[in-house]
């Protein structure tokens, strides 16, 4: 009988440690999951914020380039927000030589940007840090910006 209750305890025991060893695997499985998770969550919220400046900078673009389009004596006001949608602080510059409208912000830490096509390349005025409201003219085929 003695016999019989030791492989009993040795039998639980060795149930025990086969559990644990099976918990502590599930759990580094679980972390590596949410490892994976998170920083998938940090690239959408940095590809959301892409699209947020993308979004603003084509808006501004299209006002830059319906003002250009539509001829002398042409004006608009452009209404930009001081922020991104996400809160995010950004920049508008614009390039007249390259034809390009740039936005800059700040992403995880790292400075991003995207650029927008520009028709015009006569273009005047206030070209970074552009602020909202935005005063478009189109003066004799040039666009100013006040």
């Amino acid at each position: 009988m003695a016999k019989t209750n030791k492989f009993r305890v040795l039998k639980k025991s060795q149930i025990s440690v086969e559990f644990i060893i099976i918990l502590a695997v599930m759990l580094i499985v679980f972390l590596g999951v949410f490892i994976v998770a998170d920083k998938r969550t940090a690239e959408m919220y940095s590809v959301r914020t892409k699209l947020y400046a993308k979004m603003e900078a084509d808006k501004f673009a299209s006002d830059v380039n319906g003002v250009f389009l539509a001829g002398s004596g042409t004006g608009k006001i452009s209404i930009l927000p001081s922020t991104l949608k996400d809160n995010s602080a950004y920049n508008i510059s614009i390039y007249p030589s390259e034809h390009k409208l740039q936005v800059v912000w700040q992403s995880s830490g790292i400075e991003d940007h995207y650029s927008a096509a520009l028709i015009a390349g006569n273009i005047s005025g206030v070209l970074s840090s552009i602020n909202y409201p935005v005063n478009l003219s189109n003066i004799n085929g040039g666009i100013v910006i006040s």
